[in-house]
């Protein structure tokens, strides 16, 4: 533990916020603290305005970690990672800088806000590593997304399902018409005559085919042909280019014997061609065919005498038969498709549903045991929060109703709308609470989706059907993924180790602040930076509360304390004291007072700093003894 001890105005908390600035760990300071801090954490526009920064400030962390040097040099804005090696140089590092310097900063603002702000204490919860916090939030967010889309699909293919009353309905119109035409001994007339146009296609582009094929083996031929060798560039006296020349023409001769048999392939191809075209004029097929469409001729000529029917249209409708049918089978597919989608996005749903109940049971696990024992505070999980009003900001919002209307449907007095029915009866303990409130969740969600589609629930207004049915199918999927924040109760010792648990908000801003410093050091190994905390506090809950939890945890974690107090000093053990002074318009480090306790200087330092001067110090001392002594 390091200690930074000073006066008021010496820059103790300069530097605590100057690491807090260098490490990106703004973000972690309640809202109401960080115009605060950008006001110090800016260069000032002129000498009476705020800012502490000039644009030459460069901020140097140096961290051993791992065996490891690793620094972070900050200017501009912007954070720079090295790595020492082996032999002592600084080399470039890689990674985010939360990640690679994970370091805990609070001040005693910080610890009363904990206290009063449940979300940002829950947030401090799941920093922690045990958590997992960062893969738990990928996770969910890859399910979110998993659930989105097939949502997604589902709508585009449902859009695409639309039409199928009305092709099934055009279908009906073409059965009935082709039934007319298919009464009697017409039909098997007309099916016969329309599977031979259907064959003649097929002998047509047979012949087509090979017609083709002939043409571009003879084209092919043409593109393969050698280039004649120019011979006048070789001297057949010379052995050598005599050689090259009969390998040229080698080359040539092999290229116009393959050529050759090209296009003897072809010629046999296009004799073969002619054949099977004689072959098939005098087929018996050809002669059924003739017949067939000779009794089709005659047929039409009866049927548009009689004016009763138009046998041209027949074709058309067979064919527009045989399309509407494809259509429908495709149609039935994307139905099938939509089935399985909504299998999937169940399963995401419920996957969903786990992880939350799974997030609730890992934060009663680790509260229960790095508290087990802790004699100063308790913090206990309330699945899915404790009542409907906790829950009724993010409901709204997930709803797109933020403002206060619909409070007879959402929450009214406590005591009515749905949130009042999710919240009434709860049971007590935590597993039972967690199945009943997933349970009761699922139910709501179920209500309002079949709102959304158009359905009618008499426990809602019209004023809210009229709100869930305007909403976009999107803001529904949305919904569907809600889930209530858990709650904490948190409890701390009043009148130290003998008292009883009492509620935090009954506590004053110094207890509050005290309960939250003893959680913070009841777990981790990270290095923790604090400002002032003993502030608010009296002298023996500082050395009940702060000085014990300090000396327990520097044991596992580095520990940096800015502190007016010498019971955190000195009670603490502090094994470096950093002794800080306002000097010439600086605030510096001094020399003479920075080291360890064992120090002359460093206890003289302490004692003038911290206890008011020597003479002040011996006074109380003998003030006491004296008051001893009379006892």
């Amino acid at each position: 533990m390091s200690a930074l001890i000073g006066g008021r105005g010496t820059g103790k908390s300069t530097v605590i916020e100057l690491l807090r600035l260098a490490l990106d760990r703004a973000a972690e300071l309640p809202e109401d603290m960080r115009g605060e801090f950008e006001s110090f954490a800016r260069v000032p526009a002129s000498r009476t305005d705020r800012g502490a920064l000039t644009e030459q400030t460069e901020l140097t962390v140096a961290v051993r970690k791992d065996r490891r040097r690793l620094r972070l040099t900050w200017k501009g804005g912007n954070g720079r990672i090295e790595e020492q090696d082996r032999v002592g140089r600084w080399l470039p590092g890689s990674g985010d800088v939360k990640d690679r310097f994970p370091v805990w900063i609070y001040s005693q603002k910080q610890l009363f806000a904990l206290a009063s702000d449940q979300s940002a204490l829950l947030h401090v919860v799941d920093r922690v590593p045990e958590m997992r916090r960062l893969e738990w939030n990928a996770s969910w967010r890859q399910l979110e997304t998993r659930f989105l889309s097939y949502r997604t699909q589902i709508r585009e293919l449902e859009a695409r399902l639309r039409e199928r009353p009305r092709v099934e309905g055009q279908l009906a119109d073409v059965k009935q018409k082709l039934t007319i035409f298919e009464q009697g001994s017409n039909r098997q007339l007309l099916l016969d005559y329309q599977r031979f146009r259907r064959q003649r296609r097929a002998m047509d582009d047979r012949l087509a085919d090979l017609q083709q094929a002939v043409e571009r083996s003879r084209a092919f031929v043409e593109e393969i042909e050698p280039v004649d060798v120019r011979e006048d560039e070789f001297d057949r006296r010379d052995a050598a280019s005599a050689q090259a020349l009969e390998l040229l023409q080698e080359a040539a001769d092999r290229q116009r014997s393959i050529a050759a048999g090209i296009i003897k392939l072809a010629d046999d191809l296009e004799e073969f061609g002619t054949d099977w075209r004689e072959r098939a004029d005098r087929s018996e097929w050809t002669n059924r065919e003739e017949e067939v469409r000779r009794d089709y001729q005659d047929l039409v000529a009866r049927l548009e005498q009689a004016g009763v029917y138009d046998p041209s249209e027949y074709g058309a409708l067979v064919q527009r038969r045989q399309t509407l049918e494809s259509r429908l089978s495709a149609l039935e597919t994307v139905a099938d498709r939509i089935r399985q989608l909504q299998e999937q996005a169940g399963v995401a749903l419920a996957e969903v549903e786990a992880m939350r109940a799974e997030l609730t049971r890992t934060r009663i696990e680790f509260l229960g045991r790095v508290l087990h024992g802790n004699i100063f505070v308790s913090i206990s999980v309330v699945p899915f929060g404790e009542t409907a009003a906790q829950s009724e900001s993010a409901f709204r919002q997930h709803l797109s109703r933020s403002d206060e209307h619909l409070q007879s449907d959402i929450l009214l007095d406590g005591r009515r709308g749905i949130l009042a029915e999710l919240y009434r009866g709860l049971p007590d303990d935590g597993e039972d609470r967690i199945r009943e409130s997933c349970a009761r969740i699922a139910r709501i969600k179920r209500r309002i989706a079949m709102i959304a589609q158009g359905e009618s629930d008499s426990g809602f207004t019209t004023w809210f059907h009229n709100h869930v049915q305007g909403l976009h199918p999107e803001q529904i999927d949305r919904f569907l993924l809600w889930w209530p924040e858990d709650s904490l109760r948190v409890s701390y010792r009043r009148g130290g180790p003998g008292g009883s648990l009492v509620p935090i908000e009954q506590g004053s801003p110094g207890q509050k602040s005290a309960a939250m410093l003893a959680f913070l050091l009841s777990h981790g190994d990270e290095p923790i930076v604090l400002d002032q905390p003993e502030d608010d506090l009296d002298n023996h809950l500082i050395y009940d509360l702060i000085v014990q939890q300090l000396k327990a945890s520097k044991r596992r974690r580095q520990i940096i304390v800015a502190t007016h107090n010498p019971n955190v000093v000195v009670n603490g053990d502090a094994e470096m004291v950093i002794s800080m002074d306002h000097r010439g318009g600086q605030c510096v480090v001094v020399r003479e007072g920075t080291g360890s306790l064992q120090d002359q200087g460093v206890r003289d330092e302490v004692c003038r700093v911290m206890e008011g001067g020597r003479t002040a110090f011996e006074r109380r001392y003998r003030r006491l003894l004296q008051e001893r002594g009379d006892a």
